[in-house]
């Protein structure tokens, strides 16, 4: 009979801080199962319902003046790294993609591709999953490989909104930023004491800022 691995609730293994700690199920020792706020999986994964409305250019319309600060601000001119997070339909890749040129990449990670035509044409690359379960929804989603990767970061309707750990999001999304890099991320509340325990006990403090607003947290890679 083959071993069940359990990490037992003594085990440290995964405690790096309470922040952490909150994804941990205290009796296993393992990952919670997690479901998209609002949303069962196997309704996504059935396509039972739809997702985002058809006229996503209305809802967007405020979107695009923040994106287009955040553009003007960082200088986000030259040629970079863009990812946008839940992009839906796609309404903000096709916008920063015209804002920045052909010289700039922008790639994209939601729930599953529901990108217009247009959207996909432009977009570089699509991390969405092909099948949605809690080991790929965004806390569980494996970034090793977007380690410091993009230069601006962008989700109105993403993790960080469709998620009941907002924290372990942000903590991700700073560290696919590279150095110089910065975040715009819509989300559920969050405390931002846990992050800071969680960046002080790592040492990182200096290497990465988080500001809250009513319903967004801006994120600034400096180091």
């Amino acid at each position: 009979m083959p071993t069940i691995k359990i990490n037992h609730p003594g085990l440290k293994l995964r405690e790096k801080s309470r922040v952490h700690r909150s994804i941990i199920d205290s009796k296993t020792g393992r990952r919670k199962t997690d479901v998209v706020v609002g949303w069962p999986i196997e309704q996504i994964n059935n396509k039972k319902i739809e997702l985002w409305p058809s006229d996503a250019h209305e809802m967007y319309k405020n979107t695009k003046a923040y994106i287009s600060y955040d553009l003007k601000k960082y200088n986000l001119k030259k040629k970079v790294d863009v990812l946008v997070l839940g992009p839906g339909t796609g309404e903000e890749v096709v916008f920063i993609k015209k804002q920045l040129g052909k010289k700039s990449n922008v790639d994209t990670l939601g729930l599953t591709n529901y990108l217009s035509k247009e959207a996909n044409k432009v977009k570089r690359k699509d991390y969405s999953p092909k099948v949605l379960n809690e080991k790929t929804t965004f806390e569980h989603f494996n970034h090793l490989g977007l380690v410091e990767k993009y230069d601006y970061i962008f989700s109105r309707l993403g993790p960080g909104m469709h998620t009941f750990y907002p924290e372990i999001v942000l903590l991700k999304v700073a560290s696919i930023l590279r150095p110089g890099g910065f975040a715009r991320i819509y989300c559920n509340p969050v405390d931002l004491g846990y992050i800071n325990e969680y960046l002080n006990k790592k040492d990182l403090q200096d290497k990465v800022k988080f500001k809250q607003f009513t319903d967004y947290v801006l994120i600034k890679r400096l180091k």
